[in-house]
């Protein structure tokens, strides 16, 4: 897929893998959406020819005003980034019912949203192409952020649901690509350890490998090659051995001592 002159809009884009990706999609026709917030109006200086819509992905009335925008400035879309996340870590108990919620709202709810107000201006466009950036934990039982664990197997099974309904449809192949990253180093997971075999992936790296999967018209995208070996152990081992696997290398203590961005606000939908 070419993506120069491309419109792309690009969800939770003020920082972390949004900014990266934006940073590696800059030869396209930007469009970078967040919560209103100095680091979103900071990426004017960085993105002087990007389209700025603030959004807010659980908001339908916000995302009915950016679809508005792109359908009158742009008159369509191409690739849609539904990148914007979050994540509250901690005992099941321990963390307020209020963040469970928010995390699902703006995981699983916004991307869901979001694609729904945008799809026939998307599916309008000879060579569409739908992002999401899932997680690596939407394989696996992670303890200490069941909610966000939990956001990410939904999304990822919205996606790939989507991809065949395409298909279906006859709108052709690998128009959805699914990305599913182990930690990265944004602040978001500030305190995680990640597994065994598993490093602390940099947003900028994460960004350029989504960036050829998308050229490459793939509709998966594991990061790094762990994510690939841990799903393969899965399929392979009984359930109780492949239980004892994920605390012998770290996966089910990983987000024990999470502390995340400081002040991270509960409603934070970025």
């Amino acid at each position: 897929m070419k993506l120069t002159g491309c419109r792309i809009l690009i969800t939770g884009a003020a920082g972390g893998l949004g900014t990266a990706l934006a940073e590696a999609l800059s030869e396209a026709r930007l469009c970078l959406t967040d919560l209103p917030g100095p680091s979103f109006d900071a990426l004017a200086s960085r993105f002087p020819k990007a389209l700025f819509c603030s959004l807010d992905v659980t908001s339908a009335p916000s995302i009915e005003a950016c679809r508005q925008r792109i359908a009158s400035e742009w008159g369509g879309l191409d690739i849609l980034i539904n990148n914007a996340g979050l994540v509250f870590g901690g005992g099941f108990e321990t963390v307020p019912l209020t963040r469970h919620q928010t995390t699902v709202a703006v995981n699983l709810g916004g991307p869901l949203a979001v694609t729904h107000a945008f799809w026939p201006l998307l599916t309008a466009s000879p060579e569409f192409k739908l992002v999401f950036i899932a997680s690596a934990s939407g394989y696996l039982p992670v303890p200490h952020m069941a909610s966000y664990a939990a956001s990410k197997w939904a999304l990822r099974g919205l996606a790939v649901s989507l991809d065949e309904e395409l298909r279906l449809r006859g709108l052709g192949k690998r128009r959805v690509l699914t990305v599913n990253p182990s930690y990265i180093g944004t602040g978001l997971f500030a305190g995680a350890a990640p597994p065994f075999l598993t490093p602390l992936l940099e947003a900028d790296y994460v960004a350029r490998a989504t960036v050829r999967a998308i050229r490459s018209d793939r509709s998966i995208l594991d990061l790094p090659w762990s994510v690939g070996l841990m799903k393969l152990v899965a399929r392979i081992l009984p359930e109780a051995w492949f239980r004892i696997f994920l605390r012998v290398t770290g996966v089910s203590t990983s987000m024990t001592r999470w502390t995340g961005r400081a002040a991270q606000p509960d409603s934070s939908k970025s």
